[in-house]
C-alpha cells in the first residue's frame, strides 16, 4: 500500500510538471536560438561564385601612403612635431566651493604644459570622499586641461577641485 501512494505522489509531480516542460520544449523548438548559427550566416559572393566554376581575382592590394616631404626651413624630425604652449609657464592660484566648504589650489605650468595640480587647502571637505576626489588632478594632467569628468562617488568636491584649477589657468595663456 505505501508502495502505490509512493507511486502515486510520482505521477501527480510528474502530472504537475508536464505543462511546464511541454512548453519548454515548444519554445526551445521554435525559437531562434535553437537553429545552427552556420544557417543564419550568407556565403561569400566568393565561396557562391567558386561553387558556381567562376572564377574570382583577389582584390587589388592598397597603395601605400605616401610620406609628405619635409617643408623648407623645418629640419627633418624637428620643431614641426613640438606643440604650441598652451599655458605662460608660472604658478598659478585659484579657488572654488568644494562640497563643504573652499578649495584652494596650485597650478604648475612648466614648458607651456601643465605640470602639478597641487591642493592647498580644502576645508570643510569630508576626508574621505576629498580623498577620491583628488583623483581628478591625475585627468588634468593627462588631458591638460580641467574640462574632464569628475571623479564619482565624490563629484562636489572633484568638481570644486575642477573649478579651482580652471580659475587658476585663467591667468594663463588661453585655454584649450
Amino acid at each position: 500500500m505505501h508502495e502505490q501512494n509512493l507511486m502515486g505522489n510520482r505521477l501527480r509531480r510528474l502530472l504537475f510538471l508536464s505543462p511546464a516542460l511541454f512548453t519548454a520544449a515548444v519554445i526551445l523548438a521554435v525559437s531562434p536560438a535553437a537553429r545552427p548559427v552556420s544557417a543564419e550566416i550568407p556565403a561569400s559572393p566568393e565561396a557562391e561564385e567558386a561553387e558556381e566554376g567562376i572564377r574570382v581575382d583577389p582584390a587589388p592590394e592598397p597603395e601605400p601612403a605616401s610620406v609628405p616631404e619635409p617643408e623648407e626651413g623645418i629640419p627633418d624630425g624637428g620643431e614641426a612635431n613640438i606643440p604650441e604652449p598652451l599655458y605662460e609657464d608660472g604658478n598659478y592660484e585659484g579657488v572654488s566651493r568644494g562640497y563643504g566648504g573652499d578649495v584652494r589650489v596650485s597650478v604648475t605650468v612648466d614648458g607651456g604644459r601643465i605640470a602639478a595640480v597641487d591642493i592647498l587647502a580644502s576645508e570643510g571637505e569630508d576626508p574621505a570622499y576629498f580623498a577620491e576626489a583628488r583623483a581628478v588632478t591625475d585627468r588634468v594632467l593627462t588631458a591638460q586641461s580641467a574640462e574632464v569628468n569628475a571623479v564619482s562617488g565624490a563629484t562636489f568636491s572633484s568638481r570644486g577641485i575642477l573649478e579651482a584649477v580652471r580659475n587658476a589657468l585663467e591667468g594663463g595663456k588661453g585655454t584649450p
